[in-house]
């Protein structure tokens, strides 16, 4: 094989074998470096292997970190699979450890940064399951690097392994793992240990002629104490003691304690200045502009996850699982469908909040049985499993107003029992009382002076009021079509002209303004918002529904402490309060206090586990955490269950997008266009078409998401972008500064923006405005200097403004952190800078 060519890779060298495959040193001549591709042999590949090794790309290329060797991408020649991989010009570990020459402040140092690399790993879910010391480069440059994640496997996922089987290199397993127990996280701590105690001791903790002494040895023996060896330090001694801990209940909890341990003694192979790294990452949406335009990432539709094993998240079959279906407007009158929309809206509402009663009842929000179009009460059913359903109708009947209800048996399809509400047109605005009360008579629910006060908080007892509102609550359930928004709006002030203490009323005007600000964008919304929410609060500041909304404000105006102690006052009154805890969870996302996040999502599932919002939100959290593959089963059970669900494509079509699948991304993208369409996936189709190097197609696509929504200042930039790829050099100037105008009116709204403001800096370097550049770039350093995608923006765009130093010495900082090697190398505007010698010594 060695000197032939497989698409763009010339073979060089033949570097090693393993069980797997084979490995080559070769020459991309696209790109113009050295790489290694890994093969598989030709038994491996005859079998099962080959998913093995599929997995082994997938996996890893998605972990991006300075002392993790970067996979760059999967190819398939001459019907041949192949890895092509950072090639480390170095020595491997178990050498060094042969040679004995390493200095104990170099091996303090190496067993630090695999700490670090294997962090990065399982803070994404990911287990190596094969760490020995021959999978550990150390480069000419003294880089540590953790190599072949071949074994790896994401933590919970399906096995590709027989039941069984052991996984690992004997001498490095642990003692569970030899047992045919369940790898885990500790498992990788274990082997981990091994090597370290291979490191500074020069020998093996476990010995044997063959491999069934060895792992008796593992399970049953002790190692030689590390005290007995000459020149390892206490604090050394003490953390491989408890990495090596045969009870995994003894072993450290994770790689960050390990890590902690190492800080507190001050090691000395630490550089001066250099900022400890942080489990922080940027959530989906945020890929700049530099090689690849931004992703504006909408994350919703209903998801179904089948199992979350122990932890009682499964149904009682006692439960109440309510769906009111919208009512039936006998004659199509136009007004009696708004005010059908409004009873449905507010008996939905009270029906929910009164579950702090009757705890074995959730009832499915209004919101979502019209964003589904569910229209039976067998579509309820299937949907969101619900087993009762409430039907009905409204006609005019002389001088007054029939609605009928009925409860259904949403399993059978048989009803169970019915009811009827006759109103005059005069008290019309008593429907909404009436049919909850009869509601709660039909669901056999008894009222008491709690429920009472919960059905009648916040109303109004000025009879024109309360039907401003009930028709503005209509307007609001459907607010994304059509004038409804404006509609509701007009109904809302007419309810507080009519009764300035009608607190739902300002609650209701509040969110509709709020819902204006998130349709266009315009600042201006978040004022008005913030105003009527203030006067709900000053009438009666502990109704729920005014919290809620306050909270929802808070959270999208970046003031997240203010949003959780609404959310802790909220559960402090009412434990059961499931929005509440998806509430916390979302604001302890946005803080970056991801266990916080997903302890309160879990939580809300436990609380109810039948109720698909909370899963909603867990899958959310988890592909904004970069685990795009396990975001495909819940986006594709949304499709099935609602085929026309264009937000349901348009995630699907993100998910793939991620997972660098440009054709399966653009399929998904068009698809939901098809159905609806938006300025979110006519954005992202923008983007896949950009990186095909469709540039015409980008820019129209573009141009389609700004015709839907022009206030998105990243789809502004994008297409800056592409009209200079294109040589139109005004049109480039111009939608720059436009994106600049944008971008600054989200910084109206929340400050501290960090995409704002590193944009708003990027953009301006773009144009070569230094002047005003500058200072939106020094404020993204300061408030992201963790994350490695806003340093190597804020590099790229100094390098613009003609800085090479501060260039440099961010771009390094950007690779210290984990930013790929190739995404700027691949970079044309940075060729320059990859030239330049000192560029060269850093990533020697």
């Amino acid at each position: 094989m060695l000197g032939t060519s497989l698409l763009h890779y010339k073979i060089i060298d033949k570097l090693g074998a393993g069980g797997m495959g084979v490995v080559y040193l070769a020459e991309d001549t696209k790109l113009n470096r050295n790489v290694a591709l890994k093969f598989l042999s030709q038994q491996s590949a005859e079998d099962r292997e080959l998913e093995r090794f599929r997995n082994e790309a997938r996996t890893a290329a998605s972990l991006s970190h300075a002392n993790i060797s970067q996979i760059y991408s999967i190819e398939e020649a001459d019907d041949q699979v192949f890895i092509v991989m950072e090639f480390v010009d170095g020595t491997e570990l178990k050498d060094y450890i042969k040679e004995n020459t390493l200095k104990t402040e170099e091996k303090e140092n190496i067993a630090r940064k695999v700490a670090e690399g294997l962090k990065a790993a399982h803070d994404q879910d990911i287990l190596h399951r094969d760490i020995k010391s021959g999978n550990i480069m150390i480069s000419k440059s003294g880089k540590v690097k953790v190599m072949d994640f071949g074994l790896a496997r994401v933590a919970d996922s399906a096995h590709i392994t027989k039941p069984g089987e052991q996984m690992g290199t004997a001498a490095y397993m642990a003692p569970e793992q030899i047992l045919g127990m369940e790898a885990d996280f500790k498992t990788d701590i274990w082997s981990y240990g091994v090597v370290m105690y291979e490191l500074f001791a020069g020998e093996l903790p476990f010995n044997g002629l063959y491999e069934q002494a060895i792992t008796y040895a593992i399970v049953d023996e002790e190692p030689k104490p590390l005290v007995e060896f000459k020149g390892i330090p206490e604090h050394i001694v003490a953390i491989l003691d408890r990495c090596l801990e045969k009870d995994p209940g003894n072993r450290y909890e994770s790689f960050d304690e390990i890590i902690a341990d190492f800080e507190k003694h001050e090691l000395t192979y630490k550089k001066k200045g250099k900022p400890k790294k942080k489990n922080n990452s940027l959530t989906a949406g945020a890929i700049f502009r530099y090689g690849i335009p931004a992703i504006v990432v909408i994350l919703a539709g209903v998801f179904i996850i089948k199992d979350f094993g122990n932890g009682g998240l499964k149904a009682s079959s006692s439960s109440q699982k309510l769906a009111i279906i919208p009512f039936t407007n006998i004659g199509e009158d136009l007004n009696n469908r708004i005010l059908l929309d409004g009873v449905l809206e507010t008996m939905t509402s009270k029906l929910s909040q009164i579950d702090n009663f009757k705890s074995a009842l959730w009832v499915i929000p209004s919101s979502e049985i019209i964003a589904n179009d569910i229209q039976s009460a067998s579509q309820a059913n299937k949907m969101f499993g619900v087993n009762l359903a409430i039907t009905g109708s409204l006609q005019n009947i002389d001088d007054e107003k029939r609605l009928t209800l009925n409860l259904i048996d949403a399993t059978n399809l048989r009803q169970i029992r019915s009811a009827v509400i006759d109103i005059s047109l005069e008290n019309i605005s008593n429907l909404q009382t009436e049919s909850v009360l009869q509601l709660m008579t039909l669901l056999e629910i008894e009222a008491n002076d709690q429920i009472t006060e919960t059905i009648n908080a916040g109303s109004s007892a000025e009879p024109g009021a309360n039907e401003f509102y009930i028709n503005g609550k209509g307007y609001l359930l459907r607010f994304t079509q059509g004038d409804n928004l404006e509609n509701a709006i007009i109904l809302f002030k007419q309810a507080v002209a009519k009764d300035r203490n009608f607190t739902l009323a300002h609650a209701a005007l509040g969110e509709s303004y709020w819902r204006m600000y998130q349709r266009t964008d315009l600042t201006t919304y978040v004022d008005s918002a913030t105003n009527s929410l203030n006067t709900a609060r000053g009438i009666e500041e502990e109704l729920i529904p005014v919290q809620t909304t306050m909270a929802l404000l808070f959270q999208g105006t970046g003031d997240y402490d203010a949003a959780i102690d609404i959310y802790d006052n909220i559960l402090a009154n009412d434990p059961r309060n499931d929005v509440a805890l998806r509430g916390l969870g979302d604001a302890y996302k946005s803080k970056q206090e991801f266990s916080k996040a997903e302890q309160y999502y879990k939580q809300a599932i436990s609380l109810k586990p039948d109720y698909w919002a909370g899963y909603e939100k867990l899958g959310t959290f988890y592909m904004s955490r970069s685990k795009y593959e396990e975001a495909l089963e819940p986006y594709q059970q949304v499709i099935s269950l609602t085929p026309n669900n264009h937000l349901a494509f348009s995630n699907l079509g993100n998910a793939y997008y991620y997972m660098n699948d440009w054709p399966k991304a653009r399929e998904f993208y068009e698809k939901s266009l098809n159905i609806q369409p938006t300025a979110e996936p006519a954005s992202n189709l923008g983007t896949v078409h950009y990186i095909e190097g469709n540039y015409t197609a980008a820019a129209e696509a573009y141009l389609q998401a700004l015709e839907l929504n022009p206030n998105q200042y990243i789809v502004w930039g994008n297409l800056a972008s592409v009209q200079g790829i294109l040589g139109n050099v005004e049109k480039e100037q111009e939608y720059y500064r436009t994106a600049i105008m944008v971008g600054k009116s989200q910084l109206d709204v929340n400050p501290n923006d960090l995409l704002a403001v590193t944009q708003i800096g990027v953009y301006y370097s773009d144009i070569g405005d230094k002047q005003n550049s500058i200072p939106y770039l020094e404020k993204a350093i300061s408030i992201g200097s963790e994350y490695s995608t806003i340093v190597f923006s804020v590099a790229s765009a100094y390098e613009r403004l003609g800085d090479r130093d501060k260039a440099l010495n961010l771009m390094e900082k950007a690779l210290d952190l984990g930013y790929p090697l190739a995404n700027i190398l691949n970079q044309a505007e940075l060729e320059d800078l990859v030239k330049d010698e000192r560029f060269a010594k850093i990533i020697d």
